[in-house]
């Protein structure tokens, strides 16, 4: 996982490295490594070498935007090299919530949103893909936030899996055919029940770490995700979303994205 949906729509707006039009169009493209969980395969043929081009000048509107999505996930977990090496801004701000790893799952199972049982994943694993999903939190609630939750689901409820097969090998992309089509209901079915953008991130943290599918969960992770906020802002979030967009254009030769700060 990297970031998820508001945070790769606001990372390539800023990396200009398609416009907004194709953007829309290209919405599927652009989060098809989180539909069909095809990361692996977009790291091993875009980011061997991160610091070269990522060869996007002459490549079609939806394999810049599958290039945006596997460049901004390299950047956030690996930074700028070529090692896969756990180095990125989501693994040296992952502390406090590495720190509320066991409290986050205890407190989840005495409110009943969770059955008692072994805790998932391990306290990295979880603590980094908690970053990457307050940086969606913290986007998402941007007055100038480009994008709309109907806007997402009305392109989601179009993600029909003849469909998404038909880009993935378009774009080349190795994948798990046997699994795709759970992926693609398990990724709508998520979409359509979101609220708001904001709660994009947090219906996708109540999947990806276990909880009951009901509305408090919803709002269990959304809490946790704003506590963790505090700290992330005093931390250079906004200049690491630059940076992520920066990286981004550089690779895909777009032009310089405007700065926040």
């Amino acid at each position: 996982m990297g970031l998820y949906i508001v945070g790769h729509w606001v990372i390539t707006e800023r990396s200009g490295c398609v416009d907004r039009a194709a953007m829309q169009r290209g919405l599927a493209a652009l989060l098809l490594p989180d539909i069909a969980r095809c990361h692996e395969h977009g790291y091993a043929r875009i980011a061997p070498a991160p610091d070269a081009r990522a060869q996007g000048a002459g490549a079609t509107p939806d394999h810049r935007l599958f290039q945006s999505h596997i460049l901004a996930d390299w950047f956030i977990h690996f930074g700028t090299g070529s090692a896969r090496r756990r180095q990125g801004w989501a693994y040296r701000r992952m502390l406090p919530f590495a720190a509320r790893y066991a409290d986050f799952f205890e407190t989840a199972t005495r409110l009943g949103l969770r059955r008692a049982g072994p805790l998932p994943d391990s306290p990295r694993g979880f603590a980094h893909t908690m970053v990457e999903y307050a940086i969606d939190t913290h986007l998402a609630g941007q007055r100038d936030l480009s994008l709309s939750v109907g806007e997402v689901q009305r392109a989601a409820a179009g993600f029909a899996v003849p469909a998404i097969s038909a880009m993935l090998a378009a774009l080349g992309v190795v994948h798990d055919a046997g699994a795709l089509p759970a992926r693609v209901a398990a990724y709508r079915a998520r979409v359509a029940r979101a609220r708001d953008v904001r709660a994009f991130a947090f219906r996708a943290g109540v999947a990806k770490f276990g909880l009951d599918d009901r509305d408090d969960s919803v709002d269990y992770v959304g809490e946790f995700l704003d506590t963790g906020l505090r700290s992330l802002r005093s931390q250079g979030l906004d200049e690491a979303i630059d940076a992520t967009a920066a990286f981004v254009a550089a690779r895909l030769d777009a032009p310089a994205p405007a700065l926040t700060g």
